[in-house]
């Protein structure tokens, strides 16, 4: 039986034709959202004592955010991590005195995602938590599931090489 070109082509759309919705659907189209835009005077009125979350903290849930900052590496490696504090400015440490709380975030790369230190301003990406996260030598009320990490290069930014 002799089928013609047209019924051929069918056949080899058939697969994508029967593709589940999700394939292409909103689960594909969240992961390209416009990160929410979000600053440390936000982050700050956390009440960390307390645990009073103000609602303009509580509207970012579930929202991937973009938040400026410095790295702090919390693992031994000084050229790529997994993790890592981020932090309002770069003078801030986990050493004597620590930036409050709710002036940290826990960034967590995703799985497989190492990053390479920085010693400059970044923005990082992700989705954002409050929590208690406590290790040897830093307090944080917040952790981030981190999607992304840029250098900020624009010398004519209040963010760019602290050191310049």
């Amino acid at each position: 039986m002799k089928h013609s070109n047209f019924e051929f082509s069918l056949w080899l759309l058939l697969p994508f034709l029967t593709l589940p919705s999700f394939a292409f659907g909103k689960a594909a189209q969240s992961d390209m959202q416009t990160p929410v835009s979000l600053d440390w005077t936000t982050l700050g009125k956390l009440d960390y004592q307390s645990g009073n979350v103000p609602r303009e903290i509580n509207a970012i849930f579930g929202k991937t955010v973009r938040l400026k900052g410095f790295m702090v590496p919390v693992e031994d490696s000084q050229s790529e991590v997994t993790e890592f504090l981020l932090v309002p400015n770069a003078l801030a440490c986990v050493h004597v005195p620590p930036p409050p709380p709710n002036y940290i975030v826990h960034v967590r790369m995703k799985p497989g995602k190492n990053i390479e230190v920085a010693h400059v301003a970044v923005t990082v990406d992700g989705m954002l938590s409050v929590t208690k996260v406590k290790g040897g030598l830093f307090a944080a009320s917040y952790e981030m599931t981190g999607d992304t990490v840029k250098k900020i290069h624009d010398p004519n930014s209040e963010w760019w090489n602290w050191r310049n």
